[in-house]
């Protein structure tokens, strides 16, 4: 195993040229999820002309970070972000765990201001039958430890990247629709009018002192009726 020192080789200058090349792929997304980048390899040149696929997925729920090698670069890595590699090379499927330097923060997805730069993945033998590196959007293959960067040495062909599509948001309810209006409220009917209520007799002042009853002129008709028919039965009895 290489000590760091090495691993500055393996990144830097091949990643910072894609990182132009690439356009800047924007891949700060509006929330947390995981992101997945397809890969494809189109080697055109040496003995293993073809074209090759591959992805990579990362959780961005977790900040990238500035990377190992780099203060320019941040860094989407297992550790911190969960990163995932497949590639398939030479009909074999190569994963994150068979990077040289898996465990030592690689492989790693670089970005530079929030845009995508790209992959650094290296895989030797025996781990492969034939050592092979994506940098970038640079492949190399036949290389002892790391490509040279610098004389292109292994440079084979070309990475291109392509976010996959992110699944669809739950799909809207449908609008509310206009309140009905309320039925007016019927007015009530007028209350009529109460008949006036008729006024009571006065009530007669209270006799002064101690006095008797007077007796009402009905009573004194009858009591003149009782008298003259009882001296009327008086003077028959007498005859």
């Amino acid at each position: 195993m290489l000590e760091p020192v090495a691993v500055v080789l393996k990144t830097v200058s091949a990643i910072a040229a894609g990182a132009i090349s690439l356009g800047y792929l924007t891949s700060k997304p509006a929330q947390a999820f995981t992101l997945t980048y397809e890969m494809t390899v189109d080697v055109t040149q040496g003995s293993y002309q073809g074209t090759y696929q591959g992805s990579f997925s990362y959780d961005n729920s977790n900040p990238l970070q500035p990377c190992q090698d780099s203060a320019a670069f941040t860094c989407a890595t297992v550790k911190q972000n969960k990163l995932s590699v497949l590639f398939n090379f030479l009909g074999k499927t190569y994963s994150e765990k068979q990077d040289l330097d898996y465990g030592l923060g690689f492989p790693a997805v670089y970005f530079q201001n929030n845009a995508l730069a790209g992959l650094s993945f290296v895989v030797i033998p025996p781990t492969s039958n034939i050592s092979f590196s994506i940098l970038g959007k640079s492949f190399y293959v036949g290389f002892e430890t790391y490509p040279d960067t610098l004389t292109k040495q292994g440079l084979v062909g070309t990475v291109s990247y392509k976010l996959k599509q992110l699944p669809p948001g739950p799909a809207p309810g449908p609008a509310p629709g206009p309140v009905p209006p309320t039925d007016p409220v019927p007015p009530t009917d007028p209350v009529p009018p109460t008949d006036p209520v008729p006024p009571t007799d006065p009530v007669p002042p209270p006799c002064p002192g101690n006095c008797e009853g007077i007796p009402e002129p009905s009573e004194m008709a009858g009591s003149a009726l009782a008298i003259a028919l009882l001296g009327l039965a008086l003077k028959l009895r007498r005859k």
